[in-house]
């Protein structure tokens, strides 16, 4: 997770429409994913930035490194209650649905 470029993720709480987290003038409520590429590997980290209330969002990943249905792992490090994988669906290119207590933060491979 130290190498490699980092690219800030779309999401989407519907499914459907997807785009880069905002806070419409405050802060950032909800996930909030960024991924960590090199080479044909990628680490996917998600955080809840509400403090409040746990949140769930499909985030989008990379479509030429994963396909549909295949699962990417929690790496150690990750907050209590957080699912141990996820599986990636056809959706705005690739994506995984993460569901996050408030306040979580997890890594996934």
């Amino acid at each position: 997770m130290r190498r490699g470029r980092q690219d800030l993720r779309e999401t989407s709480g519907d499914g459907t429409t997807f785009g880069l987290p905002t806070g419409f003038g405050g802060p950032v409520r909800g996930i909030v994913g960024w991924s960590r590429i090199l080479a044909d590997r990628e680490g996917l980290c998600v955080i809840n930035t509400d403090p409040a209330r746990p949140s769930e969002a499909w985030v989008t990943i990379d479509s030429a490194l994963h396909g549909p249905g295949g699962l990417l792992t929690l790496l150690p490090g990750g907050s209590p209650g957080t699912a141990t994988s996820v599986t990636v669906e056809a959706r705005n290119g690739a994506v995984v649905f993460v569901t996050l207590p408030l306040g979580a933060f997890a890594t996934y491979a």
